[in-house]
């Protein structure tokens, strides 16, 4: 017999690990959740770019500190020059993505899920000329199969672990929608030092609540004791954020998935160059290198179907309050839950 309510999950894990803002995720092979370290924080928006990420940018700026992107294909088609601007930012954020159209991978087959990830590399690509390897899956789900295609094609899988929510207080008055979300974020922060924790925040810069409230988490966050860093400097570039782009640290290795830049020579080295062997050695750029299979996948035949335009609302309609009851429960991460539980829970 299974389990499959959701309620009846965060029931059950709150029982055994307490209350927590952290919403369900997909538990893939090779996800991260977490950062390498202790003692940083990686902020991290979804569903951009839009009308208040400029608004957002100057927040960092004034802070000076770096923050990661995960942007839509069509959003960033829709504010070319918004992407453009927030990737030459002297932080250097870090731009990942989210999809083309922020569908629900899992309800995608394989075919599907390729082009939404596909579509939003390129997308991007064609505006900063650079290549993404990190992603969030929309609503942080992503299924075996998914995980799987997102390997294959070389993007890394990155999820959270401190939830602001957002998302949920549309709906409600302007002081609320200010106070919860901080109030989130706040109950993760007390109780963790920068001594052994670390986060992922989860945050949306279509949200100008959101993007306010981004200067007093920058606040709290440094009283606290904590270090800002983008996701990709928070798992030591064993990753790079860019496919092309030498890695930081002789570690350019795949965490989990097939990274043309970890595993590839610079087509341009001769056969004997020390280069060529060294994952650290400094690489061209991926705009001087000539395109190959390995560089970066091809497009699907069927071609972008999406319009420029679309998603210029100030939330996209496909963003994370879609699903809400399914993301209502809190990450299962211990086996040792799973085996008291005596296999009853179905985690998905």
């Amino acid at each position: 017999m299974y389990i499959k309510s959701a309620t009846l999950i965060s029931f059950i894990v709150s029982a055994f690990i307490g209350s927590s803002t952290v919403t369900a995720q997909s538990l893939g092979k090779g996800f991260i959740f977490n950062c390498d370290d202790p003692g940083v924080v990686a902020l991290t928006f979804d569903d951009g770019p839009g009308p208040y990420t400029e608004t957002l940018l100057e927040h960092l700026d004034d802070a000076n500190i770096p923050a990661t992107f995960f942007v839509l294909g069509s959003a960033a088609k829709a504010y070319p020059g918004i992407l453009k601007k927030t990737f030459e930012a002297k932080q250097n954020h870090q731009i990942a993505l989210h999809t083309f159209s922020h569908a629900n991978l899992t309800s995608l087959d394989a075919a599907s899920q390729k082009k939404e990830i596909i579509d939003a590399a390129e997308a991007v690509d064609d505006i900063i000329g650079k290549y993404p390897n990190y992603m969030r899956p929309p609503y942080g789900e992503c299924s075996e199969g998914c995980g799987k295609v997102m390997e294959e094609n070389g993007f890394l899988v990155i999820q959270w672990n401190a939830d602001s929510n957002d998302w949920r207080y549309k709906e409600k008055s302007v002081d609320e929608r200010k106070a919860v979300p901080l109030q989130n974020i706040m109950n993760e922060i007390k109780p963790k030092s920068p001594t052994k924790d670390n986060f992922i925040v989860l945050q949306h810069d279509p949200d100008d609540i959101s993007v306010e409230n981004t200067v007093k988490f920058i606040q709290e966050f440094s009283k606290a004791g904590y270090k800002f860093i983008t996701v990709a400097d928070c798992l030591k570039n064993k990753v790079t954020p860019y496919k092309g782009v030498a890695a930081k640290t002789a570690q350019a290795v795949a965490v989990n998935g097939k990274f043309a830049d970890a595993k590839t020579p610079d087509a341009k080295a001769p056969a004997k160059d020390p280069a060529a062997k060294d994952p650290a050695a400094k690489q061209p750029e991926a705009k001087d290198q000539p395109k190959t299979k390995n560089d970066k996948p091809k497009k699907n035949d069927n071609g972008n179907k999406e319009k420029d335009g679309e998603n210029k609302s100030a939330f996209p309609a496909t963003n994370e309050n879609v699903g809400a009851e399914a993301n209502s429960a809190p990450i299962i991460k211990s086996s040792a839950l799973v085996s008291l539980l005596g296999g009853a829970v179905e985690l998905k």
